[in-house]
């Protein structure tokens, strides 16, 4: 049976706001100008953001200190909003990341090459704050560029699990 969905085309969505554009364009700001501070400007301290990095804290101080992590070790990182769209009385935001890795992140070695990600993201907005941010990001982009993960394929004709030898994991 074929899964019939309706696709939504974002671009008839009404748009949000200039004060709802603000405070998106704001938000991303905290990585692009390299001050997570500014994040104080725009989410309410009670703020919910998923899913978490490993080891981050909930809550608007938890991500300042991802923030910082991700600045160490990616100085050049620019945020570029692509779309920004009311959908379902939510900010849903079309933004892609590029950066080069300087330093470790999370376990990865740097190349010093260039990268960029795409970003999917939804934020609720409530009394001129974000309240909820849920994010889809590319990481995977990055795990490509550094070298740190391959995609194993089985041999043809074999199952996908465990095999004598070879590591054949599938990511």
């Amino acid at each position: 049976m074929r899964c019939k969905s309706k696709r939504i085309d974002l671009s008839t969505q009404p748009p949000l706001s200039k004060a709802q554009r603000q405070v998106i364009t704001t938000f991303y700001r905290t990585i692009t100008n390299h001050d997570p501070d500014l994040l104080d400007q725009v989410v309410n301290p009670h703020w919910e953001n998923t899913p978490l990095f490993p080891g981050q804290r909930a809550g608007p101080d938890g991500f300042k200190n991802i923030i910082r992590q991700f600045i160490f070790s990616f100085p050049d990182a620019q945020v570029s909003i692509l779309g920004m769209y009311d959908y379902k009385g939510r900010a849903k935001v079309h933004a892609k990341m590029l950066f080069t890795q300087e330093n470790d992140f999370m376990g990865l070695a740097p190349t010093g090459l260039k990268t960029s990600i795409i970003l999917e993201e939804l934020h609720t907005i409530e009394n001129g704050k974000i309240s909820f941010t849920y994010h889809l990001e590319d990481w995977y982009s990055l795990i490509k560029t550094t070298g740190s993960a391959a995609i194993r394929i089985p041999p043809k004709g074999k199952k996908r699990g465990r095999y004598p030898g070879k590591d054949r994991s599938i990511i």
